[in-house]
């Protein structure tokens, strides 16, 4: 052997670069993550998890060696070690290390500015100041080495930057028609969204609603962020009021759920060529095509246990305005009456009367009449829009040409088989069972001779009177109730 004094050796040592874990996505991807700030839980964690060791650090070489191993993206709470290791190396001794990162905080050395992009790791081995003997005798004069192991991590609280779009799924819905006459006046429709999440949550609805005629009507919905809680308290709740009314899109959010007044109140009107949701309800649409596409766009924080949530209100008022209109119930077939009751009826019936007290409390007046006749399918109005549409339908239930005409006649003198070439038959044995100001149903098929196909009697006729009073503006200010709902009834 030979007996050496050394001075202060730094020896160098090559360290790969240990990247940190994260995701993205190019050329279109959907997909980016970049982690900020990570805390690792505390509590309730398995014993090998937030946790890193050191084993069996161990030299060999006949001299002692300063050994310095700082991870330096961790910072630990007061009561935590840092994960650091300062340690006079003696030759053949071994060390083992045990950290306890619960609670500690993994975040970039120049947080909050950048993200994490790899673990920053300090190795630094020198050999001090001593003296020494190196054997001859062998072919090595001694080695170096450690093992590293991390147990699993467990987060409690991550700060990240996330982009995450959602995949949008369109929802086509076929829809019953309305009433022919009806326009929608005023609705509010709500989406309440509450949040414990501090991420920004954008959202965007197109609704597209298609006619029996195939013209669309179309509502964007763009929501450039839902509210988060302003602070990190646990249970902390945001709430987000997405209102489609007819001026628009109202957004309001609130910072807690407790609060009375809003931190962010706008409206966003319609864009051009697009509709607000009174012009999609008054569209009558067959079918609603409802495409929903939600993202995460943008640095925020996620805690454990958190939570985002939504619901779907219908606010009052409902307001349609109604034209004059004609509401169908399913007919009834009634027995026929025999011929003496009938005989004796007609022989000695002179007046009846029917009394009835109605009262209205609807926000309009009707009619409600009781329609006779000898057919099951019958027009239920004068006019030529109805009965073109009772032709329709003929032609669909019943076979008709679609060419065929539809009118009527009151006039006895009118169907007389001495004065018009119709034949009355079907509906009548003889010209003197006519009854003047009866309406009879004609057929003309354009063979040149029409057809009576039935009569419509009206039996009786109920008036729902129209309210006395409304509840007005003023009204609703001052005892709470909507404008237009009924304050007297007729």
């Amino acid at each position: 052997g030979i007996d050496i004094t050394t001075n202060d050796v730094d020896l160098p040592v090559p360290l790969p670069e240990i990247g940190f874990p994260s995701s993205g996505a190019t050329g279109g991807g959907t997909t980016r993550l970049e982690l900020f700030r990570c805390v690792l839980e505390q509590d309730g964690v398995p014993l090998t998890s937030n946790r890193l060791q050191v084993m069996d650090l161990r030299s060999t070489l006949p001299f002692d060696i300063d050994f310095l191993m700082n991870f330096k993206n961790f910072f630990p709470p007061p009561g935590n070690d840092s994960v650091k290791i300062d340690q006079t190396l003696e030759s053949g001794e071994t060390y083992n290390f045990d950290f306890s990162l619960k609670g500690d905080t993994l975040r970039a050395l120049e947080y909050p500015d950048s993200a994490i992009g790899q673990l920053e790791l300090d190795v630094a081995v020198t050999i001090p100041e001593q003296k020494t003997t190196i054997p001859f005798n062998t072919d090595e004069i001694g080695s170096f080495g450690l093992g590293v192991r991390f147990g699993s991590l467990n987060f409690k609280e991550l700060e990240a930057f996330i982009y995450q779009g959602f995949p949008s799924v369109p929802t086509e819905q076929e829809l019953p028609q309305g009433f022919k006459g009806v326009t929608l006046a005023d609705v509010r429709i709500q989406f309440i969204m509450d949040s414990q999440i501090r991420l920004p949550v954008k959202m965007n609805m197109d609704f597209i609603a298609i006619d029996v005629f195939n013209d669309t009507t179309r509502l964007i919905v763009d929501i450039d962020t839902v509210g988060y809680p302003a602070s990190d308290s646990p249970g902390d709740t945001s709430r987000t009021i997405i209102e489609l009314n007819r001026f628009g899109t109202q957004i309001t959010i609130y910072e807690s759920i407790s609060d009375s007044l809003p931190s962010y109140d706008t409206l966003k009107v319609p864009c051009d060529g697009c509709g607000t949701i009174i012009d999609v309800m008054a569209a009558n649409p067959a079918t609603l095509i409802v495409d929903a596409e939600a993202r995460i766009d943008g640095r925020g924080t996620i805690v454990a246990g958190a939570s985002l949530g939504g619901g779907f209100k219908l606010v009052a008022p409902f307001a349609l305005i109604m034209e004059p209109m004609t509401i169908m119930s399913q007919p009834t077939v009634l027995e026929e009456m025999d011929y003496q009751t009938r005989n004796r009826i007609r022989s000695s019936l002179i007046q009846s009367d029917m009394v009835f007290d109605v009262t209205n409390s609807l926000p309009f007046g009707a009619e409600l009449s009781v329609l006779l006749s000898n057919a099951e399918f019958f027009p239920t109005d004068t006019t030529m829009d109805m009965l073109s549409d009772f032709r329709d339908s003929m032609a669909a239930e019943q076979g008709w040409n679609p060419s065929d005409d539809v009118y009527i006649i009151k006039n006895c003198t009118d169907l007389s088989p001495e004065n018009s070439n119709i034949y009355i038959f079907n509906v009548m044995t003889d010209h003197n069972e006519c009854i003047d100001g009866m309406p009879y149903i004609i057929r003309s098929d354009g063979t040149g001779v029409d057809t009576v196909i039935s009569y419509v009697d009206t039996l009786f006729k109920f008036i729902l009177p129209f309210p006395d009073r409304l509840y007005t503006d003023e009204d609703a200010d001052s005892l709470g109730v909507p404008t237009g709902m009924v304050a007297e009834p007729g």
